[in-house]
């Protein structure tokens, strides 16, 4: 029973090796590519970065 599966899994593998290699891809580029959360936890430690005197890129983003 299980070498009969085995032999399912390695046939379907197989036959989409190019899907499952492009879909590997994709997942690395997204993991590599998305944008990082921040790490600031307070409105003080937001307020010490502005006041540093260096220049800070500010993103917003609204998922509405």
């Amino acid at each position: 029973m299980g070498y009969l599966l085995m032999a399912k899994i390695r046939k379907v593998v197989k036959e989409n090796a190019g899907l499952l290699i492009l879909a590997a891809i994709v997942g690395a580029m997204y993991l590599y590519l998305r944008t990082p959360g921040d790490t600031l936890a307070t409105e003080a430690e937001l307020a010490a970065v502005f006041s540093a005197g260096r220049p800070v890129l500010v993103e917003l983003y609204s998922n509405t």
